[in-house]
């Protein structure tokens, strides 16, 4: 018997949500399948599934597969582990037919009819430990957000998040809505229970205002109480640890996310990248004249397409084609220094920018995997005194404070995250039609006939 408790639909508040976040519904702590519970008049829903997977880890922007049964010995273990993501997860593919009817058949009546799923993205994340990965369908668009999907004991369950901020700590059983706009900004943290999604904690940060506007403070709210910044800041870090948190960007294609699921997919990479070069060679308004193979030094290559101006990539993780958003190549400014590099044997793209005039850093890192997107931010700030001067350490240095995924953290922590990164090898992604190219770019002819061998 099939369970089924929906909320307001999508159509319904979509005029709200691109309103200020003021409007935003607080949740109530407790199971999702208990009622409407989250923020920004947010549907759920439960359907009859199972329970397999797979597992895997995430630290600094990477996320590793681990195929074990937690049933076998550490010799049985060792003689199972394989290197794929979702396309090797143990046990038969209900899983697959469970997030394939969600998909076709619940989600169309969650979203706005002014809406259209071939527009949205799906990929597959690792929330908690029960082996099987969580589906996540992204709108793209803050007033849908994301809707998050998982499986228990039967059911399909699922929460939707306020605007598209989602952090998740892999494996950590820790999910965080965190977004907003116009000054009034939410957490919404949750877990994955017995009974399904479980909203535990609520913290909203205001910027106060008054006559006059902006006063520069901000009001912390944390599950109805008011606290402090740093009381704030305390009780978010304490439920999900920023440091090891991934941020959801994108997934993949709605076809090719049901050609996985159907099983009608590729079956190795070469498969995938022509399918994909069909694609890519115009896409997103942009033509691709070059091809290239990125190593890495587990899974296969990655996809790479070049033009003047842009490039794209495409992945196939898990057994699932991705083929990722188009990105614009750095270009020369006043008041930047951009570069863009790829550690291609942990098929890592670093995006940095670093603002000249301000001294502002900032570093994003990004990993295709198992069709999503995923993206791991750090950066630094500089302390400035009342004068807007620049201010200095104990060393003499320029004083600065330090950023984790939006959360602040301490230099030691800063100055290690990079140290992980020293021994890997890396190129810098230029055009394809650059003299300083390190990329062995070929012809969209040649890099079929490549695939076909």
């Amino acid at each position: 018997m099939r369970k089924r408790i929906t909320g307001v639909l999508l159509a319904a508040v979509m005029a709200a949500s691109l309103t200020a976040c003021s409007g935003l519904q607080t949740p109530t702590a407790g199971p999702v399948n208990g009622g409407d519970t989250t923020g920004d008049n947010v549907s759920q829903e439960t359907e009859d599934t199972g329970d397999a997977g797979q597992e895997s880890t995430a630290d600094a922007g990477t996320e590793t597969t681990d195929n074990t049964n937690p049933g076998e010995t550490a010799e049985e273990q060792d003689g199972n582990a394989s290197a794929g993501g979702v396309y090797d997860m143990l046990g038969e593919d209900w899983w697959k037919e469970v997030y394939l009817e969600f998909i076709t058949t619940e989600l169309p009546g969650l979203i706005s009819e002014y809406d259209d799923l071939k527009t949205w993205t799906y990929g597959f994340i690792y929330v908690n430990d029960d082996y099987l990965p969580e589906l996540v369908a992204c709108s793209g668009y803050e007033a849908a957000g994301n809707i998050v999907v998982t499986i228990i004991d039967g059911e399909t369950q699922y929460f939707q998040t306020g605007r598209l901020g989602l952090q998740y700590v892999p494996y950590g059983n820790v999910l965080c809505n965190s977004d907003g706009n116009m000054g009034y900004y939410h957490d919404f943290v949750w877990t994955i229970g017995d009974s399904g999604f479980e909203n535990i904690a609520v913290g909203f940060r205001e910027d106060e205002m008054n006559e006059n506007g902006y006063t520069g403070n901000v009001i912390y709210t944390w599950d109805d109480k008011s606290v402090s910044g740093e009381e704030y800041e305390s009780n978010l870090d304490a439920l999900i640890p920023y440091s090891k948190a991934l941020s959801f960007c994108a997934g993949s294609l709605y076809d090719d996310m049901i050609a996985f699921l159907e099983g009608s997919g590729p079956r190795d990479y070469k498969e995938a990248y022509l399918d994909a070069m069909k694609r890519i060679r115009d896409y997103e308004g942009n033509t691709y004249p070059a091809f290239a193979l990125i190593e890495q030094n587990n899974g296969d290559p990655l996809l790479m397409a070049s033009n003047d101006d842009s490039f794209v990539f495409a992945s196939f993780s898990g057994g699932i084609l991705q083929i990722g958003p188009s990105w614009y190549f750095p270009t020369e400014s006043d008041y930047t220094y951009d570069i863009i590099r790829i550690f291609s044997g942990l098929g890592l793209v670093e995006s940095f920018t670093a603002y000249t005039e301000s001294y502002n850093n900032s570093y994003s890192y990004y990993r295709m995997m198992d069709g999503s997107l995923l993206a791991d931010y750090i950066s630094s700030d500089p302390i400035r005194d009342e004068n807007g001067e620049l201010t200095y350490d104990a060393d003499g240095d320029y004083a600065f404070r330090y950023y984790r995924n939006g959360r602040e953290i301490e230099k030691a922590e800063y100055m290690d995250f990079f140290k992980q990164y020293e021994e890997e090898f890396f190129q810098q992604l230029t055009p394809y039609s650059s003299e300083a190219t390190f990329i062995d770019y070929v012809s969209g002819d040649a890099m079929e006939d490549m695939l076909k061998k």
